[in-house]
């Protein structure tokens, strides 16, 4: 693990790096009014759930956030040790570079921007208040602007969050995006590394985690239910394939 606090900063240029973590165990955290930076911060290992906007994410495999400065939320992990790698940077030309390169402000992304923060976190002694902590940061942008999946893909990943309980077709999501569903499939794995029906699988057994976590009581089977898995032995295979534990174990292993 390596954490960084920059210091002296120079708060003339542009945009600045203030703190980067490697490796960072990353326990509970709920931040009520938002976070004074903006925020990047991607899974490294295990898994974790991110809360903001009134709805919830499951941040796991190569998956990463963009929040902005002041957005109320909450992130926390879902599997027993989740590793994280982050950055915070701030800057008057945050903004502009945002709108500029097509960027919103609060983003999911498949794409790892972890050489740019080795770069940073290899320049500790040089890099404060330095040129090059804008250059490393505009170039992260600008990587996260080329990877997001906002850009093309959001109807339908706002439709599978919005429909994981309920039967889903590929035609559903291909309609969502106003492409056949060849086309869509080459999109979809293009920019989230998965195929739409590994990523509704993913998502679903995500949430059914996050539902353990909430209710203990629940059987296997009204969890199978209330992620959209009408037999509950389908369910406990497909947990079993993505976790490598059957739903029991990660009860008892996990939330015990």
């Amino acid at each position: 693990m390596k954490v960084i606090s920059f210091s002296n900063l120079n708060h003339s240029l542009p945009i600045y790096i203030t703190g980067i973590g490697l490796d960072y165990p990353q326990d509970e955290m709920r931040r009520e009014e938002g976070f004074e930076d903006y925020q990047w911060l991607e899974n490294a290992g295990g898994s974790g759930i991110l809360y903001a906007g009134g709805e919830s994410y499951p941040i796991e495999g190569q998956m990463g956030f963009l929040l902005p400065k002041g957005l109320p939320h909450h992130y926390r992990p879902v599997s027993k040790n989740w590793v994280v790698h982050w950055v915070t940077f701030s800057g008057d030309a945050v903004l502009p570079y945002f709108h500029s390169l097509h960027l919103e402000s609060f983003l999911l992304c498949g794409e790892s921007v972890l050489p740019c923060l080795k770069r940073a976190a290899a320049q500790e002694d040089t890099l404060d208040g330095g040129a090059g902590n804008s250059a490393i940061m505009i170039e992260l942008l600008c990587q996260l602007a080329k990877g997001g999946e906002h850009h093309v893909l959001s109807p339908a990943i706002s439709y599978l969050y919005e429909h994981y309980r309920e039967d889903i077709l590929l035609t559903d999501l291909a309609a969502v995006m106003n492409l056949s569903p060849q086309h869509f499939c080459k999109l979809f794995l293009k920019y989230t590394g998965s195929r739409p029906f590994s990523y509704l699988a993913k998502l679903r057994i995500s949430k059914s985690k996050e539902l353990m976590l909430c209710d203990r009581s629940l059987s296997v089977r009204q969890l199978a239910e209330a992620v959209g898995y009408h037999s509950y032995q389908y369910f406990i295979r497909v947990f079993k394939k993505l976790e490598g534990i059957s739903p029991g174990e990660y009860r008892r292993n996990f939330l015990s």
